[in-house]
C-alpha cells in the first residue's frame, strides 16, 4: 500500500511491473517520472522511514510507560518531542542550522533535558504514580516549549525555512541522505531499548522490589532515560514531531502479551511501524491529490484513544 498509493495510483499489476525497474532507476541520473522513479525516489525512502521511526516511537512509548508505571505517558504528551524541536530551533537561532550529524546530537540533548524535567516533576510527591500529575506537568512543558519554538521561528524566518519540519511531523521530506545519517542511530537505539526489557520487568514492580532483586535502580533509570531520549530525539530530527504512537501501541501490545516487557517492547515496535505507515497511507489518499501530514492523521486516531484511556484510568493507573 505504501508503495502503490498516493497522488499517482498504481494498481497491483503496475506495481509488479515497476518493482523490477527500481534498481535501474537508481543507476541512472535521469528521472523521467516513471512508476519506478516514483517508487525509488519518493515512496521507498518514506516507507523505510515510516517503519524505522514508527518502531522507535513505539518502543520509546512502552519504555516511558514502564519507567513511570503510567499508562497515560507518551514522549509526545510528556513534552520529550517538543524538547527535541526546541533544542534544534534554539541552536539554529543562535549558532546557525546544525550540520546533519549535529542535528541528531542536538535533538538528543533537547529530548534528554525535557525527560529530566518531566521526571523531576514526577519525583515530587507520588507524581510518577499519579497519571494526572505527570500528564499535566508534561502538557505544560510541551506547551511552553512549543510556544518558545514558534516564537524563535517567527523572530528569525530564515531559520524557519530550513527547519520547517519542526512544525508538523511528516514522512514526505525524508530522503536517502537523511536516512543514512539517522537510520543507523535509530536502529542502535531500538536494539538498546529491547535490551532493557529484563530490568524494566523488575522496575515496574516498584523501586524497592527491584532493588531487593539486585537491580541498580538509578543506573537503570538513567539508561532508560538516555535510550528513549535517543529514540525520540532522533525520530524528531528525521521526520519532525509525531505524537500518539507511543501512547497507543503499548496498550495494543499489553492486550496481546500481558505485562512481560520482553514481548511488549518488540511488539510495540512492530505495531508502531505498522500504525505510522498506515497513517501515512491514509494521509495520502483521504484528500488526493492533496496530502494530509501523518502527524495530523495520528491526532484523529490518538485523541479519542487518549480520552478512552483516561476514562478507564482508575483500573489502569498501575501496570
Amino acid at each position: 500500500m505504501s508503495l502503490s498509493l498516493g497522488a499517482r495510483y498504481m494498481s497491483i499489476s503496475e506495481l509488479k511491473d515497476a518493482l523490477p525497474q527500481v534498481r535501474q532507476a537508481f543507476d541512472t541520473s535521469v528521472r523521467g517520472g516513471s512508476n519506478a522513479d516514483v517508487i525509488a525516489w519518493l515512496r521507498l525512502p518514506r516507507t523505510i522511514a515510516g517503519l524505522v521511526v514508527g518502531a522507535a516511537l513505539g518502543i520509546a512509548g512502552a519504555m516511558v510507560q514502564g519507567h513511570t508505571r503510567n499508562v497515560l505517558a507518551d514522549p509526545g504528551i510528556l513534552g520529550v518531542s517538543a524538547g527535541a524541536s526546541f533544542a534544534l530551533m534554539l541552536w539554529a537561532f543562535f549558532l546557525g542550522v546544525p550540520s546533519p550529524l549535529m542535528v541528531s546530537f542536538v535533538a538528543f540533548l533537547g529530548a534528554a533535558g525535557a525527560t529530566a524535567i518531566v521526571f523531576g516533576i514526577g519525583s515530587i510527591g507520588r507524581g510518577l504514580n499519579d497519571p494526572i500529575t505527570l500528564i499535566m506537568g508534561g502538557a505544560v512543558l510541551a506547551a511552553f516549549l512549543s510556544t518558545a519554538t514558534t516564537a524563535l521561528s517567527i523572530m528569525k524566518t530564515e531559520v524557519l525555512e530550513q527547519l520547517r519540519f519542526l512544525g508538523v511531523g511528516a514522512l514526505s521530506r525524508v530522503n536517502y541522505e537523511s536516512l543514512a545519517i539517522f537510520g543507523p542511530i535509530l536502529l542502535i537505539g531500538i536494539l538498546l531499548g529491547l535490551a532493557t526489557a529484563p530490568s524494566l520487568n523488575l522496575l515496574v514492580m516498584g523501586d524497592d522490589v527491584a532493588a531487593g532483586l539486585g537491580v541498580n535502580v538509578l543506573r537503570s533509570r538513567v539508561i532508560g532515560m538516555a535510550v528513549f531520549s535517543i529514540l525520540t530525539g532522533t525520530a524528531t530530527a528525521l521526520v519532525g514531531p509525531i505524537g500518539f504512537i507511543g501512547l497507543v501501541v503499548p496498550h495494543l501490545a499489553r492486550n496481546i502479551v500481558s505485562t512481560d516487557y520482553r514481548w511488549i517492547l518488540p511488539l510495540s515496535g512492530l505495531s508502531g511501524a505498522l500504525l505510522l505507515l498506515l497513517a501515512d497511507v491514509l494521509g495520502r489518499v483521504v484528500l488526493r491529490p492533496q496530502e494530509v501530514q501523518v502527524h495530523l492523521v495520528l491526532v484523529f486516531i490518538g485523541v479519542p484513544f487518549f480520552i478512552y484511556v483516561i476514562r478507564r484510568r482508575k483500573s489502569l493507573v498501575k501496570l
